[in-house]
């Protein structure tokens, strides 16, 4: 009977339909990482892929609920006509929604721009920094259409926003679709690390930071970190209309309070007690209430209101929009010892100086603005200040329990004690150690030379600048950089004097330097020759320093900073003592090509440059 018992009970299992036995898969919550580039410090873009093969640069926004893209139909809608256009015609997974049996459009604004269009769903993606992708399938879009305000979407091709009640539906935002779609999980984090602008890159629509999903990077921030509910909706009531800096009070929290010194040796002020404070990446200033703007300029000598003329660009080139709400004001550009600091909870973030002022027109101008609206009594804290913290966005289903922690980048030391004892010996110790090389490279350059072992024709160098110091061989072919190592350094170029009975000749790799052109051939066994990704791009012509490049068979060299990988090897190689030609291999590769204008001497040839 038990054996017969157990056979049915086999029986209605394999009864069952085969759903009941799927398991729904957890969500992959390992952080995601994806890299940002700064356009013009006032701008954060992402990569984003839509549909199987459309990409694009988003900008980030906090604050909007919906994604909105530049359509076919809305070159107008950004600020460069070279960025790419959304087509959803080219796109199988487009789905166009619906009104009343006609396509469904919104109307929404992007720093009080007005935008319309076509509602519908996409798959997306963001980039990770790896490469691949990581998707956030059926979200909702809005392709923007031509009744959009001119340059509404600005400097990229979309926006993707981050914001929750700034949409018809909670469902149609980018947090909503993803955990709507992911009911294992029931938030999701955003870190946001945006690079400081002492970066040599920042600015140059590169270098922007990083955005954390999932989870948290530690390593970009320092200390404590302060978490903070966002306001609820009571406390938004209280805020009054919702300015054009933002499209919704979504990520806005309850601040400590703030700390200004005006100058060298000047008393600090301090405010911002308990304001509420809302966070925006794709704004690029911080803006208080009129009277705090007015209490900190009023305490810089030489400070005072300023308006900014139209069409006006930063000394970096980026454009400055014209924001009529807010008073800007100019301050004596040789001011010094301006300090900021802003609390929230426990922590406090330095606010790094050039982040307190931009170079426009040769005035240096205050990123720290003041509503002209004298009864706005909330703050909005952009990048100016960003840049300085580390943020993490924790959204819920439920965006009035949402958190924003707060901690200061770990980027930089940004107290204002003295680091000249680190400095001292930071250079001590790199003198130490410079010299410790200096002396290994002297005997390894004797060394070699005296085992006398690889002939010039072998020393490699990858194509780059060879003016930096420390190589154990100074010789370079004229048919190309030449090497058993594909992977050896740059070589070293010294100014020399050509000894009698040899020529001079001008250098291309690396500018006018003293070389000296001889014949080649191969001087050891097997020995191979190469030609530099940047190519022999001259004959071997003996001509005085300073000629220039043309007198090279006409090619123009590229700039020795130029790279393009390793050197590739001569098939066939030359043979020895070949009659009068070198050859050329362009930098995107290709076949090796004779140079005009042969060699006179009748050989091929190699420079030895010391």
């Amino acid at each position: 009977m038990a054996l017969a018992a157990a056979a049915l009970a086999l029986l209605n299992v394999a009864a069952m339909p085969a759903t009941a036995f799927l398991i729904p898969r957890a969500t992959n919550t390992s952080r995601v990482s994806v890299p940002l580039s700064n356009v013009g410090n006032y701008a954060y873009t992402a990569a984003v892929k839509m549909g199987a093969d459309q990409q694009f640069a988003f900008t980030l926004d906090l604050n909007m609920g919906y994604t909105v893209v530049a359509g076919p139909n809305c070159q107008a809608c950004v600020t460069n006509s070279s960025l790419p256009l959304y087509n959803p015609s080219q796109s199988s997974t487009f789905t166009a929604e619906s009104s009343g049996g006609n396509a469904a459009t919104v109307q929404t604004n992007i720093k009080g721009k007005p935008i319309t269009g076509a509602l519908g769903t996409e798959n997306c993606a963001f980039q990770r920094q790896d490469g691949t992708w990581w998707n956030y399938p059926n979200q909702t879009v809005i392709v923007a259409g031509s009744d959009s305000d001119s340059q509404a979407i600005g400097p990229s091709s979309g926006v993707a926003g981050f914001g929750q009640t700034a949409a018809q539906n909670p469902d149609q935002t980018l947090v909503g679709q993803y955990l709507a779609g992911h009911t294992d999980i029931s938030s999701i984090q955003f870190g946001l690390a945006l690079d400081p602008l002492s970066d040599p890159n920042a600015g140059s629509d590169s270098s922007g930071g990083e955005l954390h999903i999932f989870q948290p990077d530690t390593s970009f921030y320092t200390g404590n970190m302060a978490t903070l509910p966002v306001a609820n909706a009571n406390q938004q009531s209280n805020f009054g209309s919702v300015p054009t800096q933002i499209s919704s009070y979504d990520w806005t929290v309850q601040m400590q309070g703030w700390s200004f010194t005006p100058g060298q040796n000047q008393q600090a002020i301090t405010g911002g007690g308990g304001v509420y404070t809302t966070v925006e990446a794709s704004y690029p200033y911080i803006v208080l209430t009129a009277a705090d703007a007015q209490r900190i300029y009023g305490a810089i000598p030489g400070a005072q209101p300023y308006s900014v003329p139209a069409n006006s660009v930063t000394s970096s080139g980026a454009p400055v929009g014209q924001d009529t709400s807010i008073q800007s004001y100019s301050i004596p550009c040789s001011t010094s010892g301006l300090a900021l600091t802003v609390s929230f909870g426990d922590v406090s973030i330095p606010v790094d100086v050039s982040d307190l002022y931009t170079t426009i027109g040769g005035v240096c101008v205050g990123n720290v603005k003041g509503w002209l609206d004298t009864s706005r009594g909330t703050y909005v804290f952009g990048s100016a200040f960003l840049r300085n913290a580390y943020i993490v966005l924790t959204a819920n289903g439920n965006p009035q329990s949402n958190t924003i922690g707060f901690a200061a980048r770990a980027f930089a030391e940004k107290s204002g004690k003295s680091n000249t004892g680190a400095i001292v010996g930071g250079v001590i110790g790199g003198l130490a150690f410079i010299a410790i090389v200096a002396a290994a490279s002297f005997f390894y350059i004797r060394h070699r030379r005296r085992q006398n072992e690889i002939p010039p024709s072998a020393a490699f160098a990858t194509s780059g600048d060879l003016t930096g110091a420390g190589s154990s061989e100074k010789h370079h072919s004229l048919l190309g950089f030449m090497s058993r190592d594909r992977n050896a350094e740059n070589l070293a170029a010294e100014p020399w004097t050509p000894p009698p009975g040899t020529a001079a000749a001008y250098s291309a790799e690396g500018g006018q330097d003293n070389v000296v052109v001889q014949p080649w051939n191969p001087n050891a066994p097997g020995e191979q020759a190469f030609l530099s990704p940047m190519g022999g791009a001259f004959p071997a012509t003996a001509t005085s320093p300073g000629a220039t490049a043309t007198s090279f068979g006409g090619h123009s060299p590229p700039p020795h900073s130029a790279s393009a990988g390793y050197a590739q090897p001569m098939t066939p190689p030359p043979p020895a003592g070949s009659p009068g030609i070198v050859y050329d291999q362009p930098v995107n590769g290709g076949s090796y090509s004779p140079v005009p204008n042969p060699n006179p001497t009748g050989q091929a040839m190699w420079v030895e440059r010391r």
